[in-house]
């Protein structure tokens, strides 16, 4: 099955998180499941990739910090289209779970990246 798609073809939705190449230092934008970057707060671990060169790593303390900076200044910015958004990608979602998402009940989890 392809990277990202669920049973009966539905695709699990995809946030974009700044990567910098290891070899070029071109900065880009990565697409990554929600369930992978939920899982790397929750671990403090999440393997990184860039397309200018077929290259993967495991993102390091300073990585993940950047990650949640770009993600908390992204949901700060404009929280209702983020939460619309959320609630549009996820087929999984019934009307309950929309009106807490819209209702913007949710926080991304503090992690010590020190370990």
């Amino acid at each position: 099955m392809p990277a990202g798609e669920a049973v009966c073809g539905m695709t699990e939705p995809e946030v974009l998180l700044p990567v910098r190449c290891p070899i070029c230092m071109r900065e880009s934008l990565a697409g990554f499941r929600n369930s992978v970057v939920a899982d790397a707060f929750e671990s403090g671990e999440i393997r990184l990739y860039v397309d200018c060169h077929v290259v993967s790593w495991d993102a390091d303390r300073r990585e993940l910090q950047r990650i949640r900076e770009y993600l908390d200044a992204m949901l700060t910015a404009n929280p209702q289209e983020v939460r619309r958004e959320m609630c549009d990608h996820d087929s999984g979602s019934d009307d309950a779970d929309c009106e807490i998402i819209l209702g913007g009940d949710l926080e991304i989890p503090e992690v010590d990246f020190a370990h």
